[in-house]
């Protein structure tokens, strides 16, 4: 049984175009596999990864964001080290996209308040508790929420500058990867997978 790779399995072209329709598609729809993505920080030389999700994508400005707690460990890393990397999988498509950039935060901003304004009362409520997130509680119930319509001073909007793109594809034919980066002005290159 031969495999039918993708009409962008040779093509470098193709794939820049695809990496940035994925990451549109994981923008827009909840049930995409890249509407979630891991992000890796290093704090004191320790390497931490989480899950967040993909609130936005420029390929114009080449950037990707995110909205975190400001209180979260994750921005305590980001403002001593910015340097940070993301990894997309799908597992159907069996893509892997690695984007490393530099992170700005944003909090209690112009650009905070305008996404503040147009989130779910649930969306805003993951900003709203009375304890630091990470923080040891005796009981789940021992926290709680502090009801307001005002921007929460925890509520903080993260943009990825991007300054590479490594994309993988895992395939029975061979594997491809390709990678992009801001030296070659985003022009890309094959690399041994």
């Amino acid at each position: 049984m031969s495999i039918k790779n993708p009409r962008h399995y040779n093509e470098i072209n193709e794939i820049y175009q695809t990496i940035w329709k994925n990451l549109a598609e994981g923008t827009n729809d909840r049930s995409s596999e890249f509407h979630t993505f891991t992000l890796a920080t290093t704090f004191n030389n320790i390497a931490s990864a989480r899950t967040v999700v993909l609130r936005g994508c420029n390929k114009k400005d080449l950037t990707i964001s995110f909205h975190t707690n400001n209180l979260s460990k994750k921005i305590e890393a980001i403002k001593k080290n910015s340097n940070v990397e993301s990894l997309f999988y799908s597992r159907n498509e069996k893509i892997q996209i690695r984007v490393s950039g530099n992170a700005e935060i944003h909090n209690s901003d112009e650009i905070c308040k305008e996404i503040w304004v147009n989130m779910s009362q649930d969306s805003r409520d993951c900003y709203l508790y009375d304890k630091h997130p990470g923080s040891i509680i005796e009981n789940p119930d021992d926290i709680f929420l502090k009801k307001t319509n005002s921007l929460s001073e925890n509520f903080c909007f993260v943009n990825i500058f991007i300054s590479k793109i490594e994309w993988l594809y895992l395939s029975s034919s061979g594997h491809r990867r390709v990678s992009f980066s801001k030296k070659n002005s985003f022009e890309g290159n094959w690399v041994v997978p």
